[in-house]
């Protein structure tokens, strides 16, 4: 800390500012003073800023000598993940794996974006990343930065089924952070309620996940921050639903409605659609249901499994079991469907297959059906969707 403070104080000097000039609006003086008399550690994004103001790299004050060029190659990487080709970061970042690399910081974001790139591409290699990550942003002391990488873990844990190994390991992240941070830094905060509400509500806590996401929009409102605000809305929404809480899911839904569309946001407005349409077709309300469902249609790229699946549902509940049986058959459960709630929903798909393959006297093909859709919930936490694969299943497995 003693070294980071007095280089940044000996450039401060030598660009003739003041503490005043250099902190701007980022930090107090009182926070830069502690800084540059080595009495605390700045946080990555501080000394990022710093940096900037300075003229230099953040690595120029941890000491780093980049003699293999990854300073570039950073740079490389971080315009390749705001184009989310993952692929080309798995594929520049793993041949540097099998030498020795130094324990600098350009290093460990290397391993940060190479991390979060074998999530995306479901490559091994991320959590070994992660740790690299840790160590180094450790060695420096860097604290926050080494719990916010840990939360990256999150990803991983989540994607595999391990929803309990989730809730420790950011509960756990979150006690490091609330030890050791400097500042506030709500961004971070907030991802870290939306990972513990997503983690609680996979493990049917729904009371718990409910109570993190009103703490979230607390923080968003008292900080005037609303990052992720959407996504906890419609998960409010569907949170009251399931809970049996019609009036507070309409209030929810309604406010992720307006929040997507005064954002623009396509891609949350059809996410909001497609579950208003699941909500009609629960409801008997089919015609409602169909419009929503070719509204959802026109604001994606690519006709999605859930649009397929109300599709059929729609179908299934008009009586054209031909035109349900198609859309049920083209259900296909996307990769990145890891939460059990929407796994749910999809796989309730066989449940109706199978009452349609009955309809047409296939009893043992609606056995088997039935069966799969049982086996693929049966450890999952109740809800709407579970509850009618188990109805199903006992209607063609009644000595069992």
């Amino acid at each position: 800390m003693t070294k980071i403070g007095e280089r940044i104080k000996h450039l401060r000097k030598q660009l003739g500012m003041t503490q005043t000039e250099l902190a701007g609006e980022h930090m107090t003086k009182s926070m830069l003073s502690q800084i540059e008399n080595g009495k605390a550690m700045p946080s990555m994004r501080t000394l990022r800023y710093l940096a900037e103001q300075l003229g230099q790299d953040a690595g120029y004050f941890l000491g780093e000598d980049d003699g293999q060029g990854i300073s570039e190659l950073v740079r490389e990487l971080e315009t390749d993940m705001k184009h989310k080709e993952y692929a080309e970061i798995v594929r520049k970042v793993q041949p540097l794996l099998e030498g020795k690399l130094p324990m600098t910081l350009d290093v460990a974001r290397m391993m940060e974006y190479y991390a979060e790139a074998c999530f995306h591409t479901v490559h091994s290699g991320g959590e070994e990343a992660i740790r690299k990550a840790v160590d180094i942003y450790e060695r420096f002391g860097l604290f926050v930065e080494s719990a916010k990488v840990k939360y990256m873990n999150y990803a991983h844990l989540f994607s595999h089924g391990k929803y309990g190994s989730s809730l420790d390991l950011i509960r756990e992240v979150r006690r490091e952070y609330e030890q050791k941070k400097i500042g506030k830094d709500t961004l971070f905060e907030l991802e870290l309620y939306y990972a513990e509400a997503v983690s609680l509500s996979a493990l049917g806590m729904n009371e718990e996940s409910r109570d993190v996401m009103l703490a979230a929009l607390t923080l968003s409102k008292e900080q005037e921050v609303y990052y992720l605000t959407e996504h906890f809305l419609r998960m409010l929404g569907n949170n009251y639903y399931e809970s049996g809480d019609k009036e507070k899911s309409n209030e929810y839904r309604r406010k992720a409605k307006l929040y997507a569309e005064a954002t623009d946001n396509k891609v949350t407005l059809a996410y909001i659609e497609m579950s208003e349409a699941r909500i009609h077709n629960r409801e008997g309300r089919y015609a409602q249901a169909l419009e929503l469902i070719e509204k959802v249609a026109g604001l994606q790229q690519k006709k999605s499994a859930n649009y397929w699946m109300e599709l059929g549902i729609y179908y299934y509940n008009t009586g054209h079991d031909e035109e349900a049986w198609d859309a049920f058959g083209r259900v296909v459960i996307p990769e990145t469907a890891y939460h059990p709630l929407d796994r749910s929903n999809l796989y309730a798909a066989d449940a109706y297959m199978a009452r349609l393959s009955a309809k047409r006297g296939l009893l043992s093909e609606a056995a088997k059906l039935s069966a799969r859709a049982y086996e693929r919930v049966r450890n999952f936490p109740l809800n709407y969707s579970k509850n009618f694969i188990e109805e199903t299943y006992r209607l063609f497995h009644k000595s069992e």
